[in-house]
C-alpha cells in the first residue's frame, strides 16, 4: 500500500506539471531573454525555451541594448518589441518573413527591415520602423496596415522597392530618403496613406516620392509635407490636402504620370522657397491655397468648380474644365505656351505673361474677369491673350490693366468690355469685334509722349461707353498739347462721355484714324483781393476751375512747407482760405497746390 502511495503521488505531480506547461495550440507569451541579443531561431534565448508558435505572443523587451535578428521566416500571433529599459531591436534580414497579426513597437524599440522582406499583418509604430530597401528587382513588402504614433519615427532609407500594401496613418514622422516607396492598393480597403493633423512627412532626398502601384492609390494630408528637394506624389488616384505642403528647394510634384488625371481637392496650402509642381494631369475640386504651385508645360489642371487662392503659377501648361480665381488669388502666367482650354473665372489677379485661349467661347476658350478683379499687362514685352480658334470670348467687369506696349487681345471673337480697361502708357491692341458699351476706357498721361493708347482694329470700329484719363507725375499739358488715345482705321458710334481732369480744358476729336484728346488751356488759379483781418488773419480769395481741390501751404523761408488746410472751388470756380495763424511770423510765404482727381498734390500757383 505504502508503495502505491508512492506511485499516486508522481502520477498526480506529472499530471499538474503537465498541465501547468503550454497545451498544444493554446496561445503563451513568450518573452526574449539573452540581453546580448542573438537569433530568434534559438529556443534558449526565449523563456520557455521555445520558439513563438503561431498563437503566441513575442515580447522583446527584456532590459538592454541589442539585437534580435530574424534570418528565416516565422509566423506568430503577436509582436511587441521595446521595454521600460533600455533599446531593444527587432531585426528582419534579407530575405525574411515575419507573419504577425499585430505588431508593436513600443517607445523604447526599434523595428529594422531590410531588402526583400515581408512583414504580414498589422503594425504600430511608437518608436521607430528603419526600412531599408535596396534598387534591386527584389521587394520589401509590408501587407497589412501601418500606424505612426504621434512619437513614432518611420525611416525609409533608398530602396524603390518598398511597398505598403495597407492603409498607412501617420500621427507622428516619416522621413523618406531617395526613392521612397509605393503603396498599392484600391485606395479604400489598401494603398492609402493618411497624414493626420499633426503628423510629419519629410522628403529629404532628391528623387524621394511615394509611387502608386495600380494608379488606384489615395494620399490624404491633414498635417504637413515638407520637402527641400525635387520628388513627390506619382501615380496616384488623389491627392485630397487638408494640410500643408512645404516645398522648401526644389520642385515637389504633386501628381505626375497618372492617367485620367489625380484628384486634387481639400482646402489646404501649399507653400514654401521651393516650387510644387503639377507634372502631369490633375483634377481640382474645392479651395487650393497656394504660394508656389506651377503649372509647367506638361501639367494639365482640370477644375471641377475648383478654386485657387493665394499665388499660382502657369510657366506653360493646360487649365481646362471651370476654375475661378478667387478675390485673394493671383495667377501669374509666365510662359506664352500656357493655355486656357475651359472657363476661367477671375475675382482676384492675373499678370498676363500671354496666355493662349482654346475653345468656342461658351463651354471652352472663355476668360471672365469679374467686377473688382484685375487683368494685367504688366510684366514683359508685347503681352498678349491669343485666341487659338477665333471663337474665343473674353468678358471684362473688372479692370484690364495695362503698361506694357503691344499688349493686348488677339484672335479673338470678341472682348465685352463692362468693367474699365486702363492703358497707362504703351498701346494696347482690343481685337476688331470688342464690345466697349457700357465699360470705360481709361488713360494714364504723363507727357506730351507718354502715355496710354487703344488700338481698335475693326473697320469701322465700334466706339461706345466712356472716356477717362488722368494725369501722373506731375504732369500738366500746355496748351495746343494733344494725344490720340484711340486709333482705328475707321469707326462707327461715339464714347457717350468723358471724365478728363479738370486742371485742364479739354477738347475731345473724332478723328479719320484717331480719337485725340486736346488740351485747349490750363487752368491756373489767380489769387484775388488779399486782405489782413484785424484778429491776426490773412485770408486769400482765388478764382480756378470750377470743383477743383486746392491746398493752402505756408512757410517762413520757401524750404519747408506746411499744409494750413484744403478746400474745393464752388460752382463759380470761387474759393476762400484762411491763416489763421499768419500774426506769429515777421514772413510768411504761401502757395496752393492743386489735388487732382486721383488725391496726389501738384504745384498750382
Amino acid at each position: 500500500m505504502k508503495g502505491m502511495n508512492v506511485i499516486k503521488r508522481i502520477l498526480w505531480s506529472t499530471v499538474l506539471l503537465y498541465i501547468s506547461g503550454p497545451l498544444p495550440g493554446q496561445a503563451a507569451t513568450i518573452n526574449w531573454t539573452n540581453m546580448a541579443g542573438g537569433d530568434w531561431g534559438v529556443a534558449s534565448n526565449w523563456e520557455p525555451n521555445q520558439l513563438p508558435g503561431s498563437a503566441d505572443t513575442a515580447v522583446i523587451g527584456a532590459p538592454g541594448t541589442y539585437t534580435v535578428t530574424l534570418n528565416g521566416s516565422a509566423t506568430i500571433g503577436e509582436l511587441t518589441v521595446g521595454g521600460t529599459d533600455g533599446q531593444q531591436t527587432m531585426a528582419c534580414a534579407a530575405g525574411a518573413t515575419l507573419n504577425a497579426s499585430n505588431s508593436t513597437v513600443n517607445t523604447n524599440g526599434i523595428m529594422t527591415l531590410n531588402g526583400d522582406t515581408f512583414l504580414g499583418g498589422s503594425l504600430t509604430i511608437n518608436g521607430q520602423l528603419n526600412w531599408y530597401g535596396d534598387y534591386s528587382a527584389t521587394v520589401s513588402t509590408i501587407s497589412g496596415n501601418v500606424t505612426v504614433g504621434s512619437n513614432g519615427v518611420v525611416v525609409v532609407e533608398p530602396g524603390s522597392c518598398n511597398i505598403i500594401a495597407g492603409i498607412l496613418t501617420n500621427a507622428g514622422t516619416i522621413n523618406i530618403s531617395m526613392a521612397g516607396f509605393q503603396l498599392s492598393g484600391d485606395g479604400t480597403n489598401g494603398g492609402l496613406f493618411v497624414n493626420l493633423a499633426g503628423g510629419l512627412v519629410h522628403f529629404q532626398n532628391d528623387c524621394a516620392d511615394i509611387f502608386g502601384v495600380t494608379g488606384n492609390e489615395v494620399i490624404a494630408n491633414e498635417g504637413t509635407i515638407l520637402s527641400g528637394y525635387s520628388g513627390g506624389l506619382m501615380n496616384i488616384a488623389a491627392f485630397i490636402n487638408n494640410g500643408t505642403v512645404d516645398a522648401e528647394g526644389g520642385c515637389f510634384a504633386l501628381s505626375q504620370t497618372r492617367e485620367p488625371a489625380t484628384l486634387l481637392s481639400g482646402s489646404g496650402t501649399y507653400i514654401g522657397a521651393g516650387t510644387n509642381l503639377i507634372c502631369g494631369t490633375a483634377t481640382l475640386m474645392g479651395t487650393l491655397i497656394t504660394s508656389n504651385l506651377d503649372l509647367p508645360p506638361e501639367g494639365i489642371l482640370v477644375g471641377s468648380n475648383g478654386v485657387i487662392a493665394g499665388v499660382m503659377y502657369s510657366s506653360g501648361g493646360t487649365m481646362s474644365g471651370t476654375l475661378t480665381i478667387a478675390t485673394n488669388g493671383v495667377l501669374v502666367v509666365t510662359d506664352a505656351g500656357a493655355t486656357i482650354t475651359g472657363i476661367l473665372t477671375n475675382a482676384g489677379t492675373i499678370n498676363m505673361g500671354s496666355p493662349r485661349l482654346d475653345g468656342d467661347g461658351v463651354t471652352g476658350g472663355l476668360l471672365v474677369n469679374l467686377p473688382g478683379a484685375v487683368m494685367s499687362f504688366q510684366i514683359g514685352d508685347e503681352l498678349t491673350v491669343y485666341g487659338t480658334t477665333g471663337n474665343e470670348v473674353v468678358v471684362n467687369q473688372g479692370t484690364v490693366l495695362s503698361s506694357n506696349d503691344g499688349a493686348g487681345f488677339w484672335n479673338l471673337a470678341t472682348v465685352n468690355n463692362s468693367g474699365t480697361v486702363d492703358v497707362e502708357s504703351g498701346t494696347l491692341y482690343l481685337c476688331g469685334n470688342s464690345t466697349l458699351g457700357s465699360g470705360t476706357l481709361h488713360f494714364g498721361i504723363r507727357g506730351s509722349n507718354d502715355y496710354g493708347a487703344i488700338w481698335l482694329p475693326g473697320n469701322p470700329a465700334p466706339l461706345g461707353g466712356a472716356i477717362s484719363a488722368s494725369l501722373e507725375n506731375g504732369y500738366i499739358p500746355a496748351p495746343g498739347s494733344s494725344f490720340a488715345v484711340v486709333t482705328y482705321g475707321s469707326y462707327t458710334g461715339s464714347f457717350s462721355s468723358f471724365n478728363l481732369p479738370p486742371i485742364v480744358q479739354w477738347q475731345s476729336d473724332y478723328g479719320a484714324s484717331a480719337l485725340a484728346l486736346n488740351a485747349v488751356h490750363s487752368v491756373a488759379p489767380t489769387n484775388s483781393c488779399p486782405q489782413w483781418c484785424g484778429n491776426g488773419s490773412f485770408q486769400f480769395t482765388f478764382n480756378a476751375t470750377s470743383g477743383v481741390g486746392y491746398v493752402l501751404e505756408a512757410s517762413s523761408d520757401m524750404i519747408h512747407w506746411i499744409a494750413l488746410g484744403a478746400t474745393n472751388t464752388n460752382a463759380t470756380g470761387v474759393a476762400t482760405m484762411i491763416d489763421t495763424n499768419a500774426w506769429a511770423w515777421p514772413d510768411r510765404f504761401y502757395r496752393l497746390q492743386i489735388v487732382n482727381p486721383q488725391g496726389s498734390v501738384r504745384p498750382a500757383n
